[in-house]
């Protein structure tokens, strides 16, 4: 069995502060791989959103930005996801609001865009590896998280589409290796040929 190491970095914000820097300053921005976006969560982070790039993360997530602030994406309410509940003030054009409703409320919708975005801390796994493994990856965490009971599998968006392509030469251990307690994250995976 093959073993694949990943250090999960961060915590980083897309803003920055103080306290935890940009995503988009860190050392591994140009690096691809696997992100998680969580949230503090009593004693620990709560997955929201888990995605996964062949580019930069740099990249990707600035494109996460741009369909979040020109309505595309949806905004939860940010004092509600603090306490693990899923509650929409805009649910985006990709989800049938028209881009009108939101250019028109545009103040308030930016408002409570950034008020969204400032509270998601930003994990890094970067790694590189071949395309169809590194979805792999990602759709079995993800696939993980979405069967658990409670807040875990709840506090998941249920129209994200994760993929789990084909994959040969394994079977392959992956090992993932954090500092910061993220609930429902396992340890290890195992991935088979396909």
């Amino acid at each position: 069995m093959q073993e694949i190491e990943i250090d999960i970095v961060g915590p980083y914000s897309f803003v920055g502060d103080s306290n935890i820097p940009s995503v988009f300053e860190s050392p591994f921005k140009y690096s691809k791989g696997i992100y998680l976006w969580t949230v503090p969560y009593k004693s620990s982070e709560l997955i929201y959103f888990l995605g996964e790039t062949g580019r930069s993360f740099h990249r990707r997530l600035f494109e996460h930005l741009q369909c979040t602030f020109s309505g595309v994406y949806g905004i939860r309410d940010p004092s509600k996801m603090l306490q693990g509940e899923r509650v929409w003030v805009w649910k985006g054009t990709g989800r049938g609001e028209k881009l009108q409703d939101f250019l028109i409320n545009f103040s308030k919708h930016s408002k409570e865009a950034i008020e969204f975005i400032r509270i998601f801390h930003i994990y890094l796994l970067p790694f590189d590896c071949d395309r169809n493994l590194r979805k792999r990856i990602e759709g079995l965490i993800a696939r993980n998280l979405y069967k658990q009971e409670g807040i875990i599998g709840q506090f998941q968006e249920p129209d994200c589409r994760y993929r789990e392509p084909k994959v040969e030469g394994g079977p392959w251990l992956i090992r993932l290796n954090c500092k910061t307690k993220i609930c429902g994250l396992q340890k290890e995976y195992i991935i088979y040929d396909s």
